[in-house]
Formats: structure tokens, sequence, C-alpha cells
């Protein structure tokens, strides 16, 4: 994964955390205590599958081994991200936020 492209996506996840906690939009009403808690859960597993200086997931993304070859592949963005990324930025199918 491009460490150019991974920012962007991770800048878009991060933007709206700090925004379902109110910090990005000081006007709305009070958050339940659970909002909080929920982001800084995804935070924290975030972090936790931070990229790696080679461009892979640290925890996940080491790379694919294709046994028949028995080479490494690039992985692209882990499982974790590409979760964060379909719920908090992309749009859920059905056009729901």
């Amino acid at each position: 994964m491009d460490g150019v492209l991974f920012g962007v996506l991770a800048g878009g996840v991060h933007d709206y955390l700090r925004g379902v906690t109110g910090t990005a939009v000081p006007d709305r009403g009070s958050e339940p205590p659970e909002v909080f808690r929920l982001a800084a859960a995804w935070r924290a597993l975030l972090r936790m599958h931070e990229l790696g200086g080679d461009g892979r997931c640290v925890l996940c993304g080491r790379g694919r081994v294709r046994w028949w070859f028995a080479r490494r592949e690039p992985a692209e963005l882990c499982s974790v991200w590409q979760v964060a990324v379909g719920y908090f930025v992309r749009r859920l199918p059905g056009g729901r936020p």
C-alpha cells in the first residue's frame, strides 16, 4: 500500500472519529459515554494495525504466501482498515452515511 494513499485514508478515518466525539463539530449536543469508548477502541485497534516501514500492516499484512511459488506478495489494506474505511470514509450500501 502506498504511504500517501494510506495517509489520506487514515486521515479520513481519524477525522470521522474526531467528528463523532464532538471535537470536529462543537455545536452538537453532548454524546453518550459509549461513543467516546467506541471511538477510543477504534483508535487503539487502528494503532495496532499501522503500516510498517515496508508498507504492510505490522500485525496481519505481512504479505501473502502462495504455497506453489513460496513468495510473498504485497498486502492491500488489512481487513481492520478496510472495515474502517468502508464505514467511516465511504458511504454504506443504500446511501446511508
